[in-house]
């Protein structure tokens, strides 16, 4: 007996994927312009723990999202 998938539901599954990986690039995206943002700021002085907290938060998070888009492949 031979099962065969539906094409609209392999369809479907492909359009999953390549919204998976897109919004993970818009999440890089984000996590570059967040990181241009802290090292750039003009305002007023941040303090050491906001500093470091947006920078290593930021680090975290564009780390976490290459992994996950390298194991997409």
């Amino acid at each position: 007996m031979k099962i065969s998938f539906n094409n609209s539901f392999v369809h479907c599954i492909n359009k999953l994927d390549i919204m998976k990986k897109l919004l993970l690039i818009i999440l890089i995206i984000a996590f570059f312009i967040n990181v241009l943002y802290t090292f750039g700021y003009q305002g007023e002085p941040m303090s050491q723990v906001e500093f470091l907290s947006r920078t290593l938060g930021s680090i975290i998070i564009g780390t976490v999202i290459c992994i996950k888009l390298m194991n997409k492949k």
